[in-house]
C-alpha cells in the first residue's frame, strides 16, 4: 500500500526571492522534513540555543524555522548573496552571519531585526578583504573571520582578521599561509582551528592568537572541523574518507574512521560520548558512531553533505541545499548523560511543582533549565539565564504536570547535566 503524502504548498517572498516550500509528512526517523524548490539553495543550518528554532542560510536571507514544526517562522533579509555561515553570542540573544557579499551581519534573536552591518578592508594597497566565513568567539566579545585575499604583506599573509564585536575595529590579522578553510571555535574559548591548502589541521591559542600545533593532515581536501562540547576534542572530515579526531590537550591524535566515500560534515554529540557526520557518496548518509567502541551505533538514510548540527536534546539537523530534515535522536532516546563540571543538589524529589537548585559553576555560560518526559519529548522550558562563576541557587516552578518520572536537563554550550525528577501531588 503506497503512503499517501500530503504535500502543502506555501509561497514566501522573501528579499525578493520566490521560497517554494515543500511541507510532507514525517518520514521514519524524522521529525519533519522540507523540500524547497529553485531558485533556493540551503547552506547552512544552526540550532537557536534554546532548541525553538532552526536558522537556515540561503542565497541572499536566513530563514527562522521552527525546530517543532519545521515552519518558517521569519526570514532575515540583508545579505545581497549566499549565506555560509551562522553563529550565536554565548547569551544566544545575538545572530553572526556572513556570505558571499563578505559582510559580517548581527541580528537580534528577539525580534530578527538587524543590529549592525561589518564590511572591512585594508587601508592599504592589498586591499585585503573578508572572506564568506565568520563566529561569534564564546566569551561573546570577538569575531573571528577568514579573510578573503591572501596577497603577500611584508612578511607574512594574513588568513583571520580577529574583531572587537563592541566596537567593530580590527583587533589583530593572523595567518601566514597560501589559503584558510573551516574555522572552528572550541566552546570554553581556548581554542580555535582551521585548515589551510595544503590539507594541514592548525590549532591556535584563542587568548594569545599563537600557533600552537599542526594536527595533522588530510591525503585531499578538508571539508568540516568541528569541537566537542566539552572541549576535549576536535575532529576533521574530508575528501579522503577519513575523520580523524585529536585531543586538544596533548595534541595527539586518538581516533581515526574509515569511510566507504567522502564525508562532508561532522559534530559531536552534546554529551561528547558519539560523533555523527554525513557523508556525499551514492547512498547520502547521516551516521553516529561511538567515541569509545568506535562502533556504529545508527545509521539515517538521509545526509547532510550541505551542513549538519545538533539541538540540546540531540536532534540532529542535516540539510542537502533543496532538502532540510530534523532526525530523531534514536540512537539515544534521551541524550542524558551528566558531566561533573558542577556539583548539583536538587531538593525536594519527589516533589509537587517546584525545585530547589544548588550548584557551583566554574564558567560564565547561559544556562537552560528544561524539563523532558519519560520518552525525551521536552515538556517545558522552565528557565533560561545567563551565570556568572559561582554558588547559584534557583527555585524552578514546574508548572501544573501530571505525576510520574520526568528529567531535568541543565544545559550550557559547554556541559549538561540530567537528574530523574518525580512528580507526586
Amino acid at each position: 500500500m503506497k503512503t499517501k503524502i500530503l504535500i502543502l504548498f506555501a509561497i514566501i517572498v522573501v528579499a525578493h526571492c520566490n521560497v517554494s516550500l515543500h511541507a510532507q509528512e514525517p518520514i521514519p526517523d524524522t521529525v519533519w522534513t522540507k523540500t524547497f524548490q529553485n531558485p533556493i539553495t540551503i547552506n547552512c543550518v544552526k540550532f537557536s540555543p534554546d532548541g525553538q528554532y532552526i536558522f537556515a542560510g540561503t542565497n541572499n536571507v536566513i530563514l527562522q524555522i521552527e525546530s517543532a514544526t519545521g515552519n518558517i517562522f521569519r526570514s532575515l533579509s540583508g545579505h545581497t548573496d549566499q549565506v555560509y555561515t551562522i553563529s550565536f553570542s554565548p547569551t544566544g540573544d545575538t545572530i553572526l552571519s556572513m556570505g558571499m557579499d563578505r559582510t559580517i551581519r548581527l541580528w537580534n534573536y528577539q525580534n530578527g531585526d538587524p543590529i549592525y552591518s561589518l564590511k572591512y578592508e585594508r587601508p592599504d594597497s592589498l586591499n585585503i578583504k573578508l572572506g564568506t566565513e565568520a563566529l561569534l568567539a564564546p566569551d561573546g566579545r570577538k569575531i573571528i573571520s577568514l579573510t578573503g585575499c591572501n596577497r603577500y604583506n611584508g612578511d607574512k599573509y594574513e588568513n583571520i582578521y580577529i574583531f572587537d564585536i563592541e566596537t567593530k575595529k580590527l583587533i589583530t590579522g593572523i595567518g601566514d599561509f597560501p589559503t584558510a578553510f573551516n574555522i572552528a571555535i572550541s566552546p570554553d574559548g581556548r581554542y580555535f582551528a582551521m585548515h589551510v591548502s595544503i590539507n594541514n589541521v592548525l590549532l591556535f591559542d584563542l587568548n594569545t592568537y599563537q600557533l600552537i600545533k599542526v594536527l595533522g593532515s588530510h591525503e585531499s581536501q578538508v571539508n568540516d572541523i568541528a569541537f566537542s562540547p566539552d572541549g576535549k576534542m576536535v575532529a576533521s572530515c574530508g575528501e579522503d574518507w577519513r575523520i580523524y579526531v585529536w585531543d586538544t590537550e596533548t595534541r595527539e591524535l586518538i581516533h581515526e574512521y574509515g569511510c566507504n566515500t567522502h564525508v562532508k560534515n561532522v559534530v559531536f554529540s552534546n554529551d561528547s560520548k558519539f560523533i555523527i557526520w554525513s557523508d556525499g557518496g551514492d547512498n547520502y548518509t547521516t551516521q553516529v558512531w561511538s567515541i569509545d567502541t568506535k562502533e556504529k551505533v545508527y545509521q539515517y538514510p538521509f545526509s547532510g553533505f550541505a551542513d549538519i548540527d545538533i539541538s540540546q536534546d540531540n536532534k540532529i539537523i542535516t540539510t542537502s541545499s533543496k532538502r532540510v530534515s530534523l532526525l530523531n535522536p534514536k540512537w539515544e532516546i534521551t541524550g542524558f548523560q551528566e558531566t561533573n563540571e558542577y556539583e548539583t543538589i536538587i531538593y525536594p524529589n519527589p516533589t509537587n511543582n517546584s525545585l530547589t537548585v544548588n550548584f557551583n559553576l566554574s564558567f560564565p555560560t547561559q544556562l537552560n533549565f528544561n524539563l523532558y518526559d519519560i520518552t525525551g519529548i521536552l515538556v517545558s522550558n522552565i528557565k533560561s539565564q545567563f551565570y556568572e562563576p559561582g554558588l547559584i541557587n534557583e527555585n524552578l516552578i514546574l508548572g501544573n504536570l501530571a505525576n510520574g518520572v520526568y528529567y531535568l536537563k541543565i544545559e550550557s554550550l559547554q556541559c549538561n547535566k540530567t537528574f530523574k525528577i518525580n512528580i507526586n501531588k
